[in-house]
């Protein structure tokens, strides 16, 4: 027989794309392997049972079987079980960026059950807010960089090692937050600059969750803090991730 068994998955849809005239490849991350690829064939037809349900940010329970020698995914049946697009413009690009993130890393299967489950809470939380999401997706990049050991220190000076909340910005060579007094000593293009309010946000960062409703953010501060908190994302993986929703918010 050349087709493994058929599979039941539990999995949100990270990215999909147009295969052929009737069909849909898949990105789908799922806490038993990980991200797989699923071919789903003719569902853009209406008389399909699957037709719309594969949708970026959807939360599908799904079976599939594929080929001994294949590891692309051929779908068979599938339930929506959650979808977590929202009213709001920009907070659905904000949850797209979530899971443009989760689709552009590398996720060993071990922990895939830990990935899906901070995706799952990210989307679910992020998505009950209108104002003020990006500050959630701030937080998803800390819990990232958690789990790929490059924990973003917000109380010490990246040079001298002093405790301090008094940063002045963000040292690209040096991947932290400068003091005032060493950033006198710092090439001046190594630095990005952060004014008084980006300050206090980062400050709160870790528990800005439960400040949401009490906080307002700048369209200035949104884009600064997201380019600083990417810079230190990207400085550690080569470049790596380019997340277009970002883009809109």
């Amino acid at each position: 027989m050349n087709y493994q068994p058929d599979k039941l998955y539990q999995g949100i849809i990270l990215k999909k794309v147009i295969y052929r005239e009737t069909s849909i490849i898949c990105n789908i991350l799922t806490p038993q392997d990980g991200k797989i690829t699923l071919l789903a064939k003719g569902v853009r037809q209406s008389k399909n049972p699957a037709f719309g349900l594969l949708q970026i940010l959807a939360e599908l329970e799904f079976s599939t079987h594929r080929k001994k020698d294949s590891e692309w995914h051929i779908l068979k049946t599938c339930e929506l079980k959650q979808t977590y697009e929202n009213a709001s413009f920009q907070t659905t690009a904000i949850l797209q960026a979530g899971a443009e993130l989760f689709d552009q890393m590398i996720i060993p299967v071990p922990e895939a059950t830990t990935y899906y489950i901070l995706l799952k809470n990210y989307l679910s939380y992020t998505h009950n807010f209108d104002n003020n999401s990006i500050a959630l997706f701030w937080r998803l990049l800390l819990r990232v960089f958690e789990l790929n050991g490059i924990t973003l220190d917000l109380m010490h000076c990246v040079s001298c090692g002093k405790e301090t909340s008094l940063f002045n910005g963000y040292h690209l060579q040096k991947q932290g937050f400068i003091c005032p007094q060493c950033e006198n000593d710092a090439f001046p293009l190594m630095i990005e600059k952060i004014t008084t309010e980006e300050k206090d946000l980062l400050n709160i960062l870790p528990a800005i969750g439960i400040k949401l409703d009490s906080i307002a953010i700048s369209p200035q501060a949104a884009k600064q803090i997201t380019r600083i908190l990417m810079s230190h994302l990207n400085l550690h993986f080569n470049d790596h991730f380019n997340l277009k929703s970002l883009k809109l918010i």
